[in-house]
């Protein structure tokens, strides 16, 4: 899967957006400033680092973008270090400037003609050639094209870092999914266990939805502790979320919770990150960033922590 770079400005978000639904689905993945780093600054290193590690570098040009500072460095930068270039043109009426009017460009309207123009160009894209670009472009660490002259050391002074690729919404949202499912899972086994091995111990577990459940562990019949585990999309923050409760206090809101834990990555996988509330595993490393079983050990350790040699439950 190519990596395409998108360079806008912040006044052909919306726009640029939509570029990005599109080419998604002809297998492209994209990173664009106003959704990867939000509230970040322009001059932040980590863009010219994104360029390098891109495949393709797309221009969307227009009168903003055109008297940008920021999208002149990204297209100089791209264009000095050879990356394959597709310009685009957002309006109609944007001249397009000399050492970009003979190159790969499409004009963009939101049509299937111009969509199927646009996917065609990022399939035949190449660098915009070395005479076409002016004397006086430089790199983002300020680089001439003087000092760039030979395609050796263009390659040798800039940087090309490996880009990890972005997980989908799509594929958060299954593997939440399939998280929650391995939780219920986990702690019903557990349950089951405890219950089998300590005699005064009663267990239930109950499925609230698809995305929720909820377990309940009884002393000699009285209720001693009880948690939910659910899928949250609570303040925006897309997640599993983890609550207890003791004695007869059970009920629960989807608005609070001790933990979160939301998608990471580890080791090139989609993985858990307890990121939220108790920091109830500050001391155990292995479950900060964590598989889905490791992380239903953890949770499942911490909600019975109470049921000790020491505890007052018993």
């Amino acid at each position: 899967m190519k990596t395409v770079f998108i360079s806008h400005a912040s006044a052909d978000a919306t726009t640029a957006k939509r570029i990005e639904e599109l080419i998604a689905h002809d297998s492209y993945q994209s990173w664009r400033f106003q959704r990867d780093m939000m509230g970040a600054n322009p001059a932040d290193p980590q863009l010219p680092t994104n360029i390098e590690a891109s495949d393709i570098f797309l221009f969307g040009i227009s009168d903003h973008s055109q008297n940008s500072e920021t999208c002149q460095k990204e297209l100089q930068h791209a264009a000095l270090l050879q990356k394959p270039l597709v310009t685009i043109r957002l309006n109609h009426r944007t001249f397009v400037s000399p050492s970009l009017d003979d190159h790969q460009w499409v004009d963009f309207d939101n049509s299937q003609e111009s969509t199927v123009q646009l996917l065609k160009a990022l399939r035949n894209a190449k660098p915009l050639h070395w005479d076409k670009i002016p004397d006086d472009w430089t790199t983002w660490y300020g680089k001439t094209k003087a000092e760039l002259s030979s395609a050796k050391t263009r390659r040798r002074e800039i940087p090309l870092p490996r880009m990890r690729r972005r997980l989908t919404d799509l594929e958060k949202d299954n593997f939440l999914n399939e998280a929650v499912a391995g939780f219920r899972n986990y702690f019903g086994q557990a349950l089951s266990d405890f219950e089998a091995t300590v005699t005064q111990i009663q267990t239930t577990i109950s499925d609230e939805s698809n995305t929720l459940f909820k377990c309940q562990v009884y002393l000699n019949g009285d209720i001693k502790k009880s948690c939910a585990i659910w899928k949250s999309d609570n303040l925006g923050i897309n997640g599993i979320a983890y609550s207890e409760a003791h004695g007869r206090m059970t009920s629960f809101s989807r608005n609070s919770f001790n933990e979160l834990a939301q998608v990471a990555e580890l080791d090139g996988r989609p993985a858990l990150k307890f990121t939220l509330g108790l920091t109830m595993f500050s001391q155990n490393e292995d479950c900060r960033i964590c598989t889905i079983d490791k992380a239903a050990e953890c949770l499942w350790q911490y909600f019975i922590r109470d049921f000790d040699d020491s505890s007052t439950y018993w």
